[in-house]
C-alpha cells in the first residue's frame, strides 16, 4: 500500500520509496525480526518498510528534527506495530551487540562525521546471518526503467538547487569504491558487496 502523497514531493518520488523498501525486502527475505534505518530524514525509506512488513522498527537520526518530522509523516500510515523512534549518533549506536536483522541507511553515510566508527557500529548491532544495505542512489538497479529516468531527471533538478541553495555538492561527498574498501577493511567487515547506483553507491554487508 502506497502512503498519502502529503509527504513526498511527488507521485514518482513516493514510488521510487515504495519500491527500494519492496526491493530490500525481497532480496533479502526479512519480513519479521528487528530492522533499523539510520539516517532516516523525513522517514521517507523506514515508514515504507514497516508499512510492508512484520519487522520491529527502530528509526534513529542524530538530529532531533528529523526525528519530529518522521513522528509526523508516522501518521499518514497505518503501521498497526509501534515504531521506535532513537537520537543518537551512528558511531554510537545504543543498542546491544547482535540484535538487528536488517540495518538500512539511504543517504546518510556521506554526511557521518565518522564514517569508520559508523561502519563498526551497524556491524556490531547487526546478528549474524543479517545484513545492512547502506549508501544511496536512486535505484537503477531495482526500478523500472521509466521510473528512473524521471527520478534522476527532477533529482538532478533537485541536487542543483541544494548546491545553489547551500553550496554542499551532494555528489561529491560519495567517497570512492576504494575510499570505501579502505574503511570496511578498517572496520574489520569481511563480508561485502559495492553496487553502484547514481549518483552514489551501496554498499551490502552481511554477518
Amino acid at each position: 500500500m502506497i502512503a498519502s502523497q502529503s509527504m513526498y514531493k511527488n507521485e514518482d518520488e513516493e514510488l521510487m520509496y515504495n519500491l527500494t523498501a519492496k526491493h530490500i525486502i525481497d532480496q533479502y527475505g526479512t519480513k519479521k525480526g528487528v530492522c533499523m534505518e539510520i539516517g532516516i530524514g523525513p522517514g521517507y525509506l523506514g515508514l515504507q518498510l514497516a508499512n510492508q512488513s512484520d519487522m520491529s522498527m527502530y528509526m534513529v537520526d542524530i538530529d532531533k528534527e528529523a526525528i519530529e518530522k518522521s513522528k509526523k509523516n508516522e501518521k499518514l500510515f497505518q503501521i498497526k506495530d509501534e515504531i521506535n523512534f532513537v537520537q543518537a549518533d551512528v558511531a554510537e549506536l545504543p543498542f546491544d551487540d547482535n540484535v538487528a536483522d536488517l540495518i538500512v541507511s539511504r543517504g546518510s553515510m556521506w554526511f557521518w562525521h565518522d564514517q569508520l566508527n559508523g561502519l563498526k557500529e551497524i556491524y556490531r548491532v547487526l546478528k549474524p546471518n543479517g545484513v545492512a544495505f547502506i549508501g544511496g542512489g536512486f535505484g537503477k538497479c531495482f526500478l523500472p526503467k521509466d521510473l528512473w529516468e524521471r527520478v534522476v531527471a527532477y533529482k538532478k533538478e533537485q541536487l542543483k538547487a541544494y548546491k545553489k541553495e547551500k553550496g554542499m555538492d551532494i555528489p561529491a561527498l560519495v567517497p570512492s569504491e576504494e575510499k570505501l574498501i579502505e574503511l570496511l577493511t578498517a572496520a574489520a567487515i569481511p563480508e561485502y558487496r559495492l553496487i553502484k547506483d547514481y549518483p552514489g553507491i551501496w554498499i551490502e554487508i552481511k554477518k
